[in-house]
């Protein structure tokens, strides 16, 4: 085994919290791995205390102490197999499906990862991820729950979900992997997994790679995809003044990324915002009310994607907290995002 090539501080994990949540895609995963080693699906589901149809709900969540206990009994069952890597080898394409819309929203595989890490608490309520920079290398970090990291799989299930979004935005090459605990599985797998050297009984859960690749074009990077976004938000944009356009297009160019601070867009533009903030006055109007337009469009087209939950809709129109997008869409709509996409109205 050669020596670790990235050095990185040890960190504790996240204090315990009674209330704490995970996606029900992350749950169904590991039920439809359990269901394959032979468990009855029946006690999987009831484990979590929800029905298949219950569990496809995007919106819907699982408590953490209901995945704890799903995941010693499936641990019981694996007989020393490597569970998280496996799980995530056979589990769906959009378990993860944040990382997927990056790869066709960002031009390089760092913008990508900005997005990933920006949304990356949808998919766990108390997980964190972080990048971290020691050139040559960067690395992506993790870490959990205390009483969650005892269990090792939630970590290699988030660290091999990292690993598989950066494959398919383009990256090949990766230095090495580390992980708090003792494998679950022969050494041999983890390193067939990842491609490179896994380092166990680390200093914590990290998955190394070139400083470089961050700056990589993202394989699966799509102008046209982006245009057409463009274009459907321009036809639902409400009719305003043909002064506003130039404005609208370079808001709705920002969708993608998810970032729509009008500074961000007067940049963009190659503008000041004072003279963005100008202009928009003399249409009768303000630049932040031209922004909340588009913002509330954009919204409306993602709430008939039924892949994506209302917080992955708030978080990519720039909401941070559910709350906040809930009021900014029901002032501007008079309903709620989730009323919205019961009404059908998108």
């Amino acid at each position: 085994m050669p020596l670790p090539a990235y050095a990185g501080e040890p960190v504790a994990p996240v204090p315990d919290h009674p209330d704490a949540t995970v996606r029900a895609a992350m749950a169904l995963g590991l039920i439809g791995y359990g269901a394959s080693l032979g468990l009855p699906l029946p006690d999987l589901l009831g484990m979590v205390g929800m029905s298949p149809q219950q569990m496809t709900d995007p919106d819907a969540q699982v408590p953490v102490q209901a995945m704890k206990q799903l995941v010693a009994r499936i641990d019981a069952a694996a007989g020393g197999r490597s569970v998280g890597l496996e799980m995530v080898a056979m589990a769906s394409p959009n378990i993860h499906a944040l990382v997927e819309l990056a790869a066709h929203s960002a031009s390089t595989i760092g913008e990508a990862m900005d997005l990933h890490l920006r949304y990356a608490r949808l998919t766990s309520s108390h997980a964190q991820t972080w990048l971290e920079r020691q050139p040559p290398f960067a690395a992506i970090r993790l870490r959990h729950l205390a009483s969650v990291e005892v269990l090792t799989h939630p970590l290699e299930i988030g660290i091999a979900l990292v690993h598989r979004g950066l494959r398919r935005l383009g990256a090949t090459n990766f230095t090495e992997v580390h992980l708090p605990h003792a494998p679950a599985g022969p050494l041999e797998a983890y390193e067939a997994h990842f491609g490179c050297p896994v380092h166990t009984e680390s200093f914590g859960t990290a998955l190394v790679f070139p400083l470089e690749v961050l700056d990589r074009p993202c394989a699966h990077a799509d102008p046209v995809l982006s245009r057409s976004v463009i274009a459907r938000l321009e036809k639902v944009l409400p009719d305003g003044d043909d002064a506003l356009a130039d404005l609208r297009r370079a808001i709705a160019a920002h969708a993608a990324p998810a970032q729509y601070s009008a500074a961000s867009i007067a940049t963009r533009m190659g503008r000041s915002l004072r003279s963005l903030q100008r202009e928009a006055l003399q249409a009768g109007t303000t630049l932040r009310q031209t922004i909340e337009d588009v913002r509330v469009a954009r919204a409306k087209e993602l709430l008939g994607d039924d892949g994506l939950s209302v917080d992955e809709v708030g978080f990519l129109v720039d909401y941070s907290e559910r709350a906040a997008f809930s009021r900014a869409f029901k002032r501007a709509t008079g309903q709620t995002p989730a009323e919205f996409r019961r009404s059908g109205a998108n």
